[in-house]
């Protein structure tokens, strides 16, 4: 099965998380979060809490948020020190 990784952002009130892109490899994807959370402080002024990656099975599909992990990048809580491994 394929992985993928969603880049996802939070605004201030969201109780959901804003799908910004799709990515195929945690570190791209981890990039591509700490770049929409620079886009949307800096240039979009919009108040942003935080930005992460959620890791999504092509083919599967994902009700109320349910994917298979996720971790928050900006700012850093939960992201490991290197690209997490699966089976």
């Amino acid at each position: 099965m394929i992985t993928s990784y969603l880049v996802w952002y939070r605004l201030e009130g969201d109780d959901h998380d804003r799908i910004a892109g799709l990515s195929h490899s945690y570190t791209a994807g981890v990039g591509m979060a700490e770049n929409i959370y620079a886009i949307k402080k800096t240039i979009d002024k919009l108040p942003v809490t935080s930005t992460g990656v959620k890791l999504c099975q092509v083919g599967n599909l994902y009700s109320h948020e349910n994917f298979d992990q996720r971790w928050q990048v900006v700012p850093l809580k939960t992201a490991p020190k290197k690209s997490p491994s699966f089976p």
